[in-house]
């Protein structure tokens, strides 16, 4: 992939690279392919389809260009067809893990859960998790009754994969299990607040011995979830009351305003090609949110860690750096009666605790968003804000300056 070949996001560089070898030997399904990969992370995704089918027309077999054109269908939205691409490629090459792992996130955004929760345990096979895959000798918990065994439920990709799927804890505490966390150190304080934890440890560091496993997002097959029976319980976290009330204190936001959690970006995962490019994707330009600048009635308040600054955004109160870990951050979002977010921990934590939260979705959607809908299964109190189009954030800021319009002239109505 393009993270083997040109480093880590320089994506520029791998466009000029390719366009070379292409001027030279115009066919090359290969180079086709790889510019190819090089425009779907950009976002490009019509250009990226085109060459893909270009590179199948050279070279009519060639898994990875079909692999890739299946990606492209599918952040254009189009699942049937990425799927049934997909499929193709599984038959014929059905022992790799990408493949499943492509498909798994197709069929999870099309909401056919039963097939795309079995296809999703591959990716501990994929070059991006299989460094993180453990061996343990305890078996994988798949939903049988605990009878007062003790079952480890660990973190294993994200903090907001983490905050998403730690609502099975007390599902699994229903079947009779003595569940013990492992997660991050920034969730481990706020953990304490979930129902069904016996004990929580912080990433390679559980002290209690276990009788069966589960990784996070193995949960959801082991209860064999589907679309209709998510676990929506809505709040199952909860900030701390004594670090809330601090917070009230040291920032009092005011009743006849509209208090307005704001986050633009997620971790620039400069660790990974796909993840990095994808990140820019997610988060806003600079600039955005200038629209929301004279607004009128609205307190604007950063949820933003180690973000970059607005460019003539709003006026922002900024308390992050006193912001140790997401008890904190929860806390101070526990006094907002609004969040907006671009899809990062910070929508996953709002959601989990039952605040009002709007999300800014990037056009290529994360599975778990799915399609053709403005609001979650996962998260009753969101409201999703779609692109139009890839890239167009200008359309989605404007709706929300309109809803906040509407929400800031009737601040009882903050929370619809």
């Amino acid at each position: 992939g393009l993270t083997h070949l040109y480093g880590f996001s320089d994506i520029p560089a791998a466009r000029e690279c390719f366009e070379k070898i292409l001027e030279k030997s115009p066919g090359d399904p290969t180079a086709l392919t790889h510019l190819g990969i090089a425009e779907c992370m950009s976002g490009n995704f019509e250009g990226a389809l085109a060459l893909y089918e270009k590179a199948l027309s050279a070279a009519p077999a060639y898994l990875d260009a079909q692999n890739n054109k299946a990606n492209a269908l599918k952040a254009m939205g189009r699942l049937d067809e990425a799927i049934a691409l997909c499929e193709k490629v599984r038959a014929r090459n059905p022992l790799d893990p990408e493949v499943h792992n492509n498909i798994a996130m197709a069929l999870l955004e099309a909401g056919r859960f039963a097939e795309g929760w079995r296809e999703y345990e591959w990716r501990w096979k994929t070059a991006h998790l299989k460094p993180a895959a453990r061996t343990c000798s305890q078996p994988l918990w798949q939903g049988e009754e605990g009878r007062g065994r003790t079952l480890l439920i660990y973190a294993e990709q994200g903090l907001g994969d983490m905050l998403q799927f730690c609502r099975y804890v007390p599902l699994a505490a229903e079947r009779g299990w003595k569940v013990v966390l492992e997660v991050q150190p920034e969730l481990l304080s706020l953990m304490k607040s979930l129902d069904g934890a016996h004990a929580a440890f912080c990433t390679g560091k559980v002290m209690l011995p276990f009788d069966s496993q589960c990784p996070a997002m193995s949960l959801p097959l082991a209860l064999g979830t589907e679309p209709d029976t998510i676990p929506a319980k809505i709040p199952y976290l909860a900030a701390d009351a004594e670090k809330t009330r601090a917070w009230a204190k040291r920032i009092s936001p005011t009743p006849d305003s509209l208090n307005v959690g704001l986050v633009w970006t997620g971790n620039s995962c400069l660790f990974s090609a796909d993840l990095s490019a994808a990140n820019v994707r997610r988060s806003l330009p600079p600039d955005a949110l200038a629209p929301l600048k004279d607004l009128a009635n609205v307190r604007f308040f950063s949820l933003q860690k180690n973000g970059y600054p607005l460019t003539g955004g709003p006026e922002l109160t900024d308390c992050m750096s006193e912001c140790a870990d997401f008890s904190d951050t929860a806390a101070l979002a526990a006094n907002m009666d609004l969040i907006v977010s671009v899809d990062t921990s910070v929508a996953h934590l709002a959601g989990a605790l039952g605040k009002p939260v709007w999300l800014l979705n990037r056009f290529d959607t994360c599975w778990r968003w799915m399609r053709g809908r403005d609001d979650s299964p996962w998260y009753p109190t969101m409201k999703i804000f779609r692109q139009p189009a890839p890239g167009q954030w200008a359309p989605v800021i404007q709706r929300v300056l309109q809803e906040l319009e509407k929400r800031a002239a009737a601040p009882d109505q903050a929370s619809s």
